[in-house]
C-alpha cells in the first residue's frame, strides 16, 4: 500500500523505538511501530522534513514531532564538476590550454598543482558559460516567447524564423543543463521523459538532502545542541581537540 501510495518514510531523530509493552525485565517488549509518511509533494514544499521521536510518558507510545528543517549554504562550496560541461564545444579545448601550461616541481606535485589550477580555470569559464542556471532560463524563456509572439505577426520573415529556430535550440539547451545538474546532485540514474524529468529529480535531491542534514547533535556534557551555528561551532572544535591530541 505505501509503495501503492507513492509514500517515502521520513528521517528521523531522537529514540530509536516509539513503542514499549511498559513492562520490566525481560518481559518488557520495545518496537519501532509509529513511523511519519509523506509524499513527494509534501517534500517539495517542506524541504529538509523530518521527525523526532520524544520519550513517552504516560502512554506505551512515544510522541513524535515533525517540522521542516533547513541548514544555510556554506560559503566554502566544494568543488563539483557538472557533466553538462562535456556538451559544450569549448570545454575540452579549455581544459586543454590549462592543463598544457607549463608547471614546477615534482611530478606528483605538478599533477596536484595543475588539478588546483585547472579547478579555478573551470570554476571561471563556467561562471562566464552557464553563468546561473535559473537566470539562464528564465532569460531565453522571455526571449524564445516574445519572438514566438513576434514572428508569429510576421509569418513571412524567413529570418526571424530561423531566430526563432536559435532560441528553441538556446531554451532546450538551458533546460537539458539544469536537468543535467540537478539529476547529478540528487543521485539518481533511471530517466524520465518530459517535464516532470527536472521536477522529480529536485524533489529526490531535497530528499537526500533531508537525510543527510544533522539537525542537532549532543556534546559531551549531555547538552542538546539545535542550532546549526551550534553544531557548527561545536565539530570545529571537536576535530581541532581531535587532531590537537594526535
Amino acid at each position: 500500500m505505501i509503495n501503492f501510495c507513492r509514500l517515502r518514510e521520513s528521517p528521523s531523530s531522537g529514540n530509536n523505538v516509539t513503542w514499549c509493552s511498559n513492562q520490566l525485565g525481560r518481559r518488557r517488549i520495545v518496537a519501532r511501530l509509529d513511523r511519519a509518511l509523506y509524499n513527494l509533494a509534501w517534500i517539495a514544499k517542506f524541504s529538509g522534513w523530518k521527525f523526532k521521536v520524544f520519550e513517552s510518558l504516560g502512554s506505551d507510545h512515544s510522541p513524535l514531532f515533525g517540522e521542516p528543517c533547513s541548514c544555510p549554504k556554506p560559503c566554502n562550496i566544494p568543488f563539483k564538476f557538472n557533466m553538462c560541461w562535456t556538451d559544450h564545444v569549448s570545454f575540452l579545448s579549455t581544459v586543454k590550454e590549462s592543463w598544457e601550461q607549463p608547471m614546477g616541481g615534482a611530478p606528483l606535485q605538478r599533477v596536484m598543482k595543475k588539478l588546483q589550477r585547472l579547478k579555478r580555470v573551470l570554476k571561471n569559464w563556467n561562471r562566464s558559460v552557464f553563468g546561473d542556471l535559473d537566470n539562464n532560463i528564465k532569460s531565453v524563456k522571455e526571449d524564445f516567447t516574445n519572438l514566438q509572439m513576434a514572428v508569429d505577426q510576421n509569418l513571412a520573415d524567413e529570418v526571424m524564423a530561423t531566430l526563432l529556430r536559435d532560441k528553441e535550440i538556446a531554451h532546450e539547451t538551458a533546460l537539458s543543463n539544469k536537468n543535467s545538474f540537478i539529476k547529478q546532485k540528487s543521485s539518481v540514474k533511471m530517466e524520465l521523459e518530459g517535464e516532470r524529468n527536472t521536477t522529480f529529480f529536485h524533489t529526490m535531491l531535497k530528499i537526500n538532502q533531508g537525510h543527510s542534514l544533522i539537525s542537532e547533535i549532543e556534546n559531551e556534557e549531555g547538552r542538546l545542541l539545535t542550532s546549526q551555528a551550534d553544531i557548527k561551532e561545536y565539530m570545529i572544535q571537536f576535530f581541532k581537540d581531535k587532531f590537537k591530541a594526535s
